[in-house]
């Protein structure tokens, strides 16, 4: 029996999420304050969490829907992969006729899951995790900007300015399909931003994120958060205006932001961010030097009745 897992049984999770834990791979297993992070996220109604228990009520499996993301965030059943299929089933049903989009992700998609997400009309996309090491920042060569442009803290009073780069440079490219809920719309670019100053993906400080200025138009935004405790800056989104693109303003935007974390913030030893291996940015990062940490796919499904 498939059921969502109330607050007041939350703690019954602790001993599977251990087993999650040891099984995981190197590198990818959860950190050590999971079962906290769940509770915590459940209890804010930013995620459903979704057990599958025997007749005689124990505990077979577990998996998560991030309401914020609308994604699939994991599933895990001891190894039962017609378990873990079931789960992911159950999921998709109850959330994607209210969802535009729904996605999924993580190194718990087996090739069986793989498979069946595809099966039931997700599609793939390639993605791939980079970092760049604190020393490699520092040694960077700091491009120079043409004449009358600059760099400039950004703020949150310039959300709507920002949100529309955002907009026009992902209209029509792959981060739209594979992000349609943060992508899709003006709207949906200004609530990604809004999320990012919120500190939903990392610890977000106001003086790392920095914008490229034009003659006083804002051509350029690199986003910036810290993650891991302190110890890693992660950029969730950089871009330049299209009409500016090719002329190595992204290059010069991101050592820029890049140097001035690492200076602001004395333990941070890296640098991470992710990139979909269909967009060219990925020429970009892999020219200042980010190395490849691992590759991963996303899937997404795309509500066609909306």
């Amino acid at each position: 029996m498939i059921r969502i897992i109330s607050g007041d049984t939350l703690d019954t999770i602790g001993p599977f999420v251990d087993r999650l834990r040891e099984k995981s791979a190197e590198g990818q297993a959860p950190p050590p304050n999971f079962t906290e992070l769940i509770k915590k996220s459940v209890s804010e109604g930013k995620t459903f969490l979704y057990s599958a228990y025997s007749d005689d009520d124990q505990l077979l499996g577990i998996g998560m829907f991030g309401d914020v993301s609308k994604r699939i965030s994991f599933v895990f059943a001891d190894g039962d992969q017609d378990l873990e299929i079931k789960l992911v089933d159950e999921i998709f049903d109850n959330h994607s006729k209210d969802c535009s989009s729904v996605a999924a992700a993580g190194p718990w998609i087996t090739e069986v899951i793989s498979n069946h997400l595809t099966k039931i009309g997700f599609r793939k996309f390639n993605r791939a995790y980079l970092s760049l090491e604190r020393a490699d920042i520092e040694s960077a060569r700091q491009p120079e900007l043409f004449e009358d442009m600059k760099f400039e803290m950004y703020n949150e009073s310039q959300r709507d300015e920002v949100s529309k780069i955002l907009f026009k440079a992902n209209d029509g490219f792959v981060d739209q399909i594979v992000f349609p809920h943060f992508f899709s719309t003006l709207e949906t670019c200004n609530k990604v931003v809004s999320d990012i100053e919120n500190s939903v993906y990392g610890e977000y400080k106001e003086p790392f994120s920095w914008i490229l200025r034009n003659n006083g138009q804002i051509i350029g935004i690199c986003l910036m958060s810290i993650r891991n405790n302190g110890d890693t800056g992660y950029i969730p989104y950089i871009v330049i205006d299209p009409d500016y693109q090719g002329k190595g303003l992204g290059r010069s935007l991101l050592i820029h932001s890049m140097k001035k974390i690492i200076d602001g913030e004395p333990d941070i030893v890296k640098v991470d961010l992710d990139v979909t291996l269909e967009n060219d940015a990925k020429f970009l990062y892999k020219s200042v030097g980010f190395k490849n940490v691992r590759e991963y796919s996303m899937y997404n499904w795309v509500n066609e009745g909306e």
